[in-house]
């Protein structure tokens, strides 16, 4: 019932423990109370929320960097066919065949349950996404550098849309 009405499901996270199970029950809750969010900052949520910031802002800056060196060579200079951006795929195929050697590899690195680690994995994972996607803000700049009349620079804007659809 929560997945076809998420909207009514909101009222939830303003309840207190007591107000969950009323007869009749209510959608809007008489206070607003946000001890749920106090409690789970205070005891379990604000590690996670720091080592997500941390995580999310490293590999962010590391995937923009690299990608548009990547997407850059991409765009600029011609190679692999029309069809290059096909290798963005093949890591779908099966999860195993790369995660199992890379889980290995770390542990023989020592960086498992790093920040690291972790980094390192989002990035290489999320690269040759974020270099498709960047190849195109860099193909304007390339297309005007041949002569064509449209093209601009777009590069913050790519770096935004980078971060969020490469999530």
């Amino acid at each position: 019932m929560p997945s076809c009405f998420p909207l009514l499901d909101v009222d939830q996270l303003f309840k207190v423990t007591g107000e969950h199970f009323t007869d009749p029950p209510t959608f809007a809750p008489p206070r607003i109370h946000f001890k749920a969010y106090e409690d789970a900052l205070k005891y379990t949520g604000g590690k996670g929320l720091q080592d997500s910031l941390i995580v999310a802002t490293s590999t962010m800056v590391l995937r923009f960097g690299l990608g548009c060196l990547g997407a850059y060579a991409v765009a600029r200079y011609r190679w692999g066919g029309k069809n290059s951006s096909s290798c963005c795929w093949s890591s779908d195929a099966a999860p195993c065949l790369d995660r199992v050697p890379l889980f290995i590899l770390f542990d023989k690195l020592k960086l498992l349950d790093t920040y690291q680690g972790l980094i390192l994995a989002d990035t290489v994972f999320n690269l040759p996404y974020a270099i498709w996607l960047l190849q195109g803000f860099f193909q304007e700049d390339s297309d005007r550098d041949r002569g064509s009349s449209h093209g601009r620079r777009q590069l913050p804007l790519a770096g935004v849309h980078t971060h969020w659809c490469c999530r």
